[in-house]
């Protein structure tokens, strides 16, 4: 299907059912009710420089892809103004899509359900949610450029994931760049965050995440919209409410942390490790409120109006215990132990090297 222009229908523009190796090259599709393209139980097809035109903002999909839909390839198409841009639901596997765009749309990519999936060089505009992944596992997204002109709501979110991997996205000028909830195992490295105003990462009840050199930054430290740089977060509101959820066993490794209200809170949270972060220009540097055996140790906390803050600071290790080795703080002078909790305070920047 090459160069066809297609509009005004009641459900899709292309439905492509049970195919093998179908091609759709350079067509236009606008103002379909459901769907510009529906793909169903089709593998190795290709839709390459398509152009999908929705009926309005949270109206209809882009490209639908479902029912097993595996192995297919998308590349250079555009999708604007919708519902969600690009669907991928219900045990759709080994999919490709790079180089597509997302305009204004509620959400850009939609992950359902679906597994092993690559996401490459997609760029995302003004939609109020770019990348959701839920239920969904083992996926890679690298590279991808996400931006927003006012606030959008999340950069990328993943619900009840595992084995994920995020590698060099860009994120900016939305509510939460990046948002793990309820999900274990996953890869965050080299992302970056701009002009955040909730969060950079909000992990939240959530297990042996690895987070390594990411930045994070919001504008104004000073803005109370501008909360939080990593959030580890345990507690959930259930109808009237707080309950505890555990989120434990998360490493942050090698990321920074500034312009936020607080470079890091680790509140309710437990047994997670801050090791060679940066966390600088922030109002609160490093925070505990109610978490026990979380690990600090080898940090550079540099220029924050406060630098530390712990609840139960006999129930965390501001410094390593075997290596009896802590962190660099610009405040120390040499003179007082402990400095902020840390019994083993280092005077010079990455003193520990």
């Amino acid at each position: 299907m090459i160069g066809n222009t297609v509009s005004d229908n009641s459900y899709s523009g292309f439905y492509t059912y049970g195919c093998l190796k179908a091609l759709y090259l350079q067509n236009s599709v606008a103002n379909n009710e459901w769907a510009g393209f529906i793909i169903a139980n089709s593998f190795k097809a290709q839709f390459i420089d398509n152009t999908v035109i929705g009926q309005g903002l949270g109206i209809g999909n882009g490209f639908f892809i479902c029912e097993e839909s595996n192995q297919n390839y998308f590349t250079e198409n555009d999708v604007y103004n919708t519902g969600r841009c690009y669907w991928l639901t219900t045990s759709t596997h080994h999919n490709t899509l790079v180089k597509n765009t997302a305009t204004n749309a509620y959400d850009g990519f939609h992950i359902f359900w679906s597994d092993f999936n690559i996401l490459t060089e997609n760029e995302v505009y003004d939609c109020g949610g770019a990348f959701y992944l839920q239920d969904s596992s083992y996926n890679y997204l690298e590279q991808n450029h996400l931006e927003s002109t006012g606030y959008g709501n999340y950069g990328m979110y993943v619900i009840n994931g595992e084995g994920n991997n995020f590698l060099k996205n860009y994120v900016s000028n939305y509510h939460r760049a990046y948002y793990i909830r309820t999900s274990d195992y996953n890869t965050f490295s080299e992302n970056e965050a701009v002009h955040t105003q909730a969060s950079g990462f909000l992990i939240h009840s959530s297990h042996y995440n690895t987070l390594e050199d990411n930045i994070v930054m919001a504008d104004d430290p000073t803005d109370p919209g501008n909360h939080i740089g990593y959030f580890l977060w345990a507690e959930w509101w259930v109808t009237d409410h707080w309950e505890i959820i555990p989120c434990t066993n998360n490493i942050l490794i090698g990321n920074e942390a500034s312009g936020f209200n607080i470079g890091v809170n680790i509140r309710e949270a437990d047994d997670n490790t801050l090791l060679e972060n940066t966390i600088f220009g922030n109002r609160g540097g490093v925070y505990i409120t109610s978490g026990s055996g979380n690990l600090i140790y080898h940090n550079n906390i540099i220029d924050n109006s406060n630098q530390a803050m712990d609840t139960n600071p006999e129930d965390n290790y501001w410094f390593n215990p075997i290596l009896h080795e802590g962190n660099y703080w610009s405040d120390y002078d040499g003179t007082t132990i402990p400095w902020h909790y840390d019994l083993y305070p280092f005077m010079t920047m990455n003193g520990w090297l």
